[in-house]
């Protein structure tokens, strides 16, 4: 009798097993299916794609600038900057060769990526083929 008692106790694991299975596939689903479409084409950059940079993520207004950052910590720099509404920190970061600012709407390409911004290579303008990171918001796809 002990056998035929183990046996229900093995089949509720394995049905659990294939609960938790299940669940986390349809999570999986969902993460990977990425925002709606009526969303903005911006999260949707990544590496190799072709974007605009643009503060505005208006593409027809390309009124104003962006900063871009020459490495990661200048960006997490840049980012606690503006958050505190620090200015001169963000001066700070131009000065010394930590960030620099282009036009919106200025060409790149996509070369890397972090969970909150893209790592652009500018192909235009004064900073052509210079390289940053920008807040993902900022890359906006080219081709839409």
């Amino acid at each position: 009798m002990e056998t035929s008692s183990k046996l229900p106790v093995k089949r509720s694991y394995k049905i659990l097993g294939i609960i938790l299975g299940i669940s986390i596939l349809l999570f999986i689903a969902v993460l990977s299916t990425g925002p709606s479409s009526s969303s903005p084409s911006v999260s949707n950059s990544s590496v190799g794609n072709a974007v605009i940079v643009t503060s505005t993520q208006d593409k027809s207004n390309c009124e104003g600038i962006t900063l871009v950052a020459t490495d990661e910590d200048a960006f997490d720099a840049y980012t606690k900057s503006s958050i505190a509404k620090d200015q001169a920190g963000i001066a700070e970061l131009i000065a010394a060769k930590k960030a620099f600012i282009i036009p919106n709407c200025t060409k790149a390409n996509v070369i890397d990526q972090s969970f909150t911004a893209r790592k652009v290579r500018i192909s235009e303008g004064e900073f052509n083929q210079s390289s940053g990171w920008v807040a993902m918001e900022f890359a906006v796809l080219a081709n839409q």
